[in-house]
């Protein structure tokens, strides 16, 4: 009803920001957890519909924020886990935010929704994303390159980049239902668009070709890309039954892997 009342007028002006609001993973409350996964079955849905326009439609959750609403709930649930409520806090410490914290996620993420586009998200993991909580933020900044580190993070980010046009380029070939559970499954495991990995690449490339610092950015999180290579190589395990093609497959896409990660271990070194 939120979708038919607002979307209209955000697609009339050609812009706006559509979040759902998710809460998966919650055991012995079926019902709820059936109605969660539909709104963000429902928000991937929307957002391929608004793909080319101004649009954005994603879904995020605020994580396990002690709220008096959730601290009631997990009285009652964690015994059926087997603890107190206690011990369900200690348990998932490194999950808990503060209801600040939790609003501060959701509003970088209306800010940044272009990068979230169709994803379901975390305050956590938005917190992370610009470094507010811990995340992956360079610790070295290109400055400590030598020429042939450089030389070698350029050759890398190419093909990287080179890698991705050819995957993507490929999806195309795809029947239309294929293609689109290729496009959605990558964003979703890749943390953004293959064009937004692409666009990101070639601004890295740039200023590798230039050696210019810095080379971080908020939105080029290559553990999350190589994340992704780790995931194809579980797809591709579960689906080639010839134990030879298998083989071959997993060689490229080991080789994927390993390109992106001796350039996050180059660029992002400790």
């Amino acid at each position: 009803l939120l979708a038919q009342a607002f979307l209209p007028g955000m697609l009339e002006r050609d812009s706006g920001v559509f979040v759902n609001v998710s809460s998966t993973g919650t055991a012995f409350m079926g019902a709820y957890e059936t109605f969660k996964a539909a709104q963000v079955h429902l928000t991937n849905t929307l957002d391929a519909e608004l793909e080319g326009t101004g649009v954005v439609a994603f879904t995020i959750g605020p994580g396990l924020v002690p709220t008096e609403t959730a601290t009631t709930a997990i009285a009652e649930l964690a015994p059926q886990l087997g603890m107190d409520p206690q011990g369900f806090f200690e348990k998932n410490a490194g999950a808990v935010l503060s209801v600040e914290e939790a609003g501060v996620g959701f509003a970088v993420a209306v800010v940044l929704a272009e990068q979230f586009r169709g994803q379901e998200i975390s305050s956590i993991q938005v917190l992370k994303a610009v470094n507010l909580l811990g995340g992956t933020a360079a610790a070295s900044t290109g400055q400590s390159l030598s020429k042939e580190q450089w030389q070698r993070a350029l050759a890398l980010c190419k093909r990287v980049r080179t890698t991705l046009v050819e995957q993507s380029e490929g999806w195309k070939g795809r029947s239309l239902f294929e293609r689109q559970w290729v496009i959605r499954d990558f964003k979703k495991t890749a943390g953004m668009p293959v064009e937004a990995w692409l666009d990101a690449l070639e601004g890295l490339e740039d200023n590798l070709s230039n050696q210019t610092p810095p080379l971080s950015t908020p939105s080029l999180h290559l553990e999350k890309l190589a994340g992704y290579y780790t995931h194809l190589a579980d797809l591709a395990r579960g689906y080639e039954k010839d134990p030879l093609k298998l083989e071959e497959n997993l060689r490229h896409i080991q080789s994927w892997q390993a390109d992106v990660e001796e350039l996050e271990k180059l660029l992002y070194k400790e």
